[in-house]
């Protein structure tokens, strides 16, 4: 299978919706530049953005920001693939693989998205994965899901 990739046009050859296509391509430009504005304006007022790493579950554009840019900040290089995608109009399951460096570590970690929405916009967005490769390279016991960077 092939990975997916969001084209620049945002049609979408998975069937993903339109707004899941920006989603992606804002996340790619967010690892590449750092910039989470792009990512940011694609959220309701009112939506909630977390994942299973998250101390709290946090709400609208601002909310958003501040997720987008912690979770950016962890990482030196990082790059996302996604390997299927699950969508309707409303909500969308993006199943990906991110490889990362934490510490010189090179950490891959592999992962769900549930994007939800009610129009043009996230209104949910929830990300489920194992944390364990990230606590081990943060804490300095690597596990079999780390490398050393070269």
């Amino acid at each position: 299978m092939k990975p997916y990739a969001a084209p620049s046009d945002t049609s979408d050859p998975l069937g993903a919706s339109s707004l899941t296509a920006r989603s992606v391509a804002a996340l790619d430009r967010l690892e590449a530049h750092g910039d989470a504005e792009e990512l940011v304006s694609l959220y309701r007022p009112e939506a909630e953005v977390g994942s299973v790493a998250a101390v709290e579950v946090l709400r609208g554009p601002d909310g958003a920001r501040r997720f987008w840019s912690q979770y950016r900040a962890r990482f030196g290089e990082m790059r996302t693939e996604y390997r299927s995608v699950v969508a309707d109009s409303l909500t969308a399951a993006l199943e990906w693989t991110t490889v990362a460096v934490v510490n010189d570590v090179t950490v891959r970690y592999d992962g769900v998205t549930v994007l939800g929405s009610d129009s043009d916009l996230v209104a949910r967005s929830f990300a489920y994965f194992d944390t364990r490769p990230l606590a081990q390279s943060i804490s300095g016991h690597p596990s079999s899901t780390t490398e050393d960077r070269t």
